[in-house]
């Protein structure tokens, strides 16, 4: 017997995807969805849980019947009559996002075989533990992050001659780990909160150049990159 969870997640998944039986892999997604809910902090996952409700009470209210009791026309008649009122829609966009990531990385698994080539190895990297960091360093420059931003940075800086430091919040993630790893998984895995954290707070879009501007006019370091 299903739980309740994954009843109204499992026709949730079938309206979103507009799955008609025919493919096995639909029915893995639920299962996929779970595990992303679960990395989310509690406001993000209460924000998904209480916008699939608000659609699965909109079905009652137009058929007298859950997602999951209705079959594939039924639920595309629920989904279509949802997207055409516009106030409405912000509950599929709550939705969408975590169902279509499982979605892919389960259908990436069902249609693509995995490499047969090992991955290829890292170059060599000196990850220190913070619990095995002593307790007084110095350094020329400290990096906080090493995304894209953050390893451009400390390459750049390591490259002109300078001792960097750069820490980390995550674990150190291999090539041949994230290779043997379905893609939601590594997505998960890699970023805090399984990412959900990009839809909280207001961020400044096209900003980046004064920032830089200030950075590069007010740091000691200016020099090593243009001022552009």
């Amino acid at each position: 017997m299903r739980s309740p969870t994954r009843r109204w997640l499992t026709g949730l998944v079938a309206a979103v995807l507009a799955d008609d039986g025919t493919d096995p892999w639909p029915g893995a997604v639920p299962r996929r969805v779970v595990a992303l809910l679960d990395a989310m902090p509690a406001p993000a996952r209460g924000a998904v849980r209480g916008a699939a409700a608000a659609i699965d009470a909109y079905a009652v209210s137009r058929t007298g019947r859950r997602l999951s009791a209705l079959d594939a026309a039924g639920r595309q008649h629920v989904m279509a009559s949802l997207a055409s009122h516009r106030a409405l829609l912000p509950l599929l966009d709550a939705v969408k996002v975590p169902v279509l990531l499982a979605a892919g990385t389960e259908r990436l698994l069902h249609h693509v075989p995995p490499p047969s080539a090992p991955a290829p190895e890292d170059p060599p990297l000196d990850c220190t533990p913070a619990a095995h960091w002593p307790t007084r360093s110095t350094a020329d420059a400290v990096v906080v992050g090493s995304g894209a931003g953050g390893a451009m940075a400390a390459r750049t800086l390591a490259a002109a001659g300078l001792s960097v430091v750069v820490l980390e919040e995550g674990e150190h993630h291999s090539t041949a780990s994230f290779a043997g790893r379905a893609p939601l998984d590594r997505f998960i895995d890699l970023y805090r909160d399984g990412g959900a954290t990009i839809a909280v707070g207001n961020p400044p879009a096209g900003t980046a150049r004064r920032p830089r501007g200030r950075w590069h006019d007010r740091s000691q370091l200016g020099h090593l990159l243009p001022h552009t």
